[in-house]
């Protein structure tokens, strides 16, 4: 085995390309790509049921979107995440 005497500047700039792919890798599994959630999914992602999700959308008090009026609700992951980051700190 042979021992490879590198400079500080080589080992300086292979540091940095190594921490800039640890970063990225790292930063791409902890931000998944944003979903759609049916309300029955979104009931579940919160752990609250259905019925208790629709009083909610009726008083417009969690984020939500609808084609129309009386048509089915559709929940953003990161809108719900954050509608629960709001309420465990008492923001309404």
């Amino acid at each position: 085995m042979r021992d490879f005497d590198f400079s500080e500047a080589a080992v300086a700039h292979l540091a940095e390309i190594v921490a800039a792919r640890v970063v990225a890798q790292i930063g791409a599994s902890q931000n998944p790509p944003d979903r759609w959630l049916d309300s029955t999914d979104a009931a579940a992602y919160l752990g609250m049921t259905r019925n208790a999700l629709h009083k909610l959308t009726q008083r417009q008090a969690i984020p939500f979107c609808q084609d129309a009026p009386n048509s089915k609700l559709y929940f953003r992951v990161a809108d719900l995440d954050h509608w629960r980051l709001k309420r465990s700190h008492g923001i309404r």
